[in-house]
């Protein structure tokens, strides 16, 4: 579902970028994809909370 605040910046986007506002939602909705991905992927030092692929590989006995 998309939120007023994500209206308001897809309307924006599209009258500064010069683009409709599908391409416009079509651009903040990979910009969210990419986020979940960011948060998927990312690799950190501090083994308490392990992420994504590292969770996984934890699981599997790599260290």
């Amino acid at each position: 579902m998309i939120s007023g605040k994500e209206l308001k910046e897809a309307k924006e986007l599209s009258i500064e970028a010069n683009i409709t506002m599908a391409e416009a939602l079509n651009v903040l909705i990979q910009k969210e994809r990419n986020q979940i991905l960011r948060q998927g992927f990312v690799i950190h030092s501090n083994d308490e909370h392990p992420t994504g692929l590292e969770a996984i590989a934890l699981a599997l006995g790599y260290k």
